[in-house]
């Protein structure tokens, strides 16, 4: 499972240094101040991190069918197969949260009055915070709208009723979209009505991670519609690169990469394949100078490859690139290779069809 975050963590992450920088104790320098509220900031970070990797390997431990997840200030969102939806009670998941939340702003309301009977106030100005925050998002998850949690039982619910996974995405990513945008005007209203800008700010830039958050899905679900009518043979490169497992890296470059801009190479032995060979593998053998060593030192093994056929729908073959985060998908016919779907090429495709409203 790879955790990837996402760039509205940045102004969230200077939002939280900033407010406990303010709230820090003025007899310190303003560089400890600065420095202590990166430190919680982070702590923060790291806190939703650890829940979301620990939720992710407990609840998909038995049939992972979520490898991707991006970490929004919310949580993460979970990039499913569709063909297996639910397989494994992902509902867990998304309960889990709602009570993590619940007593994640329990805790730290206890050990906001704990510091402040102690007399230990910036302690207590910090975990005042995270119990805000965390009371926050356990209230917002019930809103009904992807990616909320909320918005992940009413899927499930759609889900159930039409048994089509791409519809009951869209129709909860596009409650998202608006419930999203309708936070972000409730923030700035409130910020110019209330000007209490730590509140406000922090509406506004969880709105926005929810707009952005459903705006991807949306289009993730666009490019699903697109390509399922196409096939892997309507969209493989026919003309192909192909090496034998005991030619070197440095003849690859030299007769393939510098010269015709390819970045694959296919590894080929009898006329079967054996592996294939990506620019990001050559980059690696070029840093450990190995430019001498055969291409089957750093090849990906046949075994370890996802193969493609010719009438395979090219929406799979999108989902399963996406999903393991490769570019280069062989088609094989006769365990021959025939040609190579690559991520590029089903991009384009998607962009040229959309372009005239395909």
């Amino acid at each position: 499972m790879r955790i990837k975050v996402h760039y509205t963590w940045i102004p969230f992450l200077i939002l939280i240094t900033i407010i406990v920088t303010l709230q820090f104790a003025e007899e310190y320098s303003l560089f400890l101040r600065v420095l202590f509220g990166a430190f919680v900031s982070l702590l923060f970070f790291a806190l939703l991190y650890f829940r979301e990797f620990v939720f992710g390997k407990v609840v998909f431990r038995k049939e992972p069918w979520s490898k991707k997840v991006i970490l929004f200030v919310f949580g993460g969102v979970y990039k499913e197969s569709a063909d297996k939806y639910y397989s494994t009670h992902p509902p867990l998941l998304y309960f889990s949260r709602y009570l993590s939340n619940f007593l994640l702003a329990a805790v730290f309301y206890g050990l906001y009055a704990t510091f402040v009977d102690m007399g230990i106030y910036a302690l207590a100005g910090v975990a005042e915070l995270f119990s805000y925050i965390f009371s926050l998002f356990f209230l917002i998850h019930f809103i009904p709208v992807y990616p909320l949690d909320g918005g992940e039982i009413l899927r499930l619910l759609i889900w159930r009723k039409t048994r089509d996974y791409y519809r009951a995405t869209r129709i909860a990513s596009l409650l998202g979209w608006g419930a999203g945008l309708i936070l972000i005007f409730a923030g700035v209203m409130l910020l110019i009505i209330t000007r209490q800008w730590t509140a406000d700010l922090l509406i506004v830039i969880l709105g926005l991670s929810i707009q952005i958050a459903a705006g991807y899905t949306r289009k993730q679900m666009r490019i699903y519609e697109v390509l399922k009518t196409i096939k892997a043979e309507d969209v493989m490169t026919r003309e192909l690169p192909v090496v034998t497992g005991q030619d070197t890296v440095r003849r690859l470059i030299r007769e393939f990469i510098l010269t015709s801009g390819w970045h694959y190479a296919l590894v080929v032995e009898d006329d079967k394949l054996q592996g294939i060979l990506t620019l990001k593998q050559i980059k690696i053998a070029i840093r450990k100078k190995k430019a001498e060593a055969p291409v089957s030192d750093f090849m990906t093994p046949y075994k370890e490859m996802r193969i493609a056929y010719r009438r395979q729908a090219a929406n799979e073959l999108y989902e399963d690139m996406y999903q393991r985060n490769i570019e280069y998908i062989p088609v094989l016919e006769n365990n021959k290779v025939i040609g190579v779907v690559t991520m590029q090429a089903l991009m384009n495709l998607y962009k040229t069809r959309s372009g005239f409203g395909i």
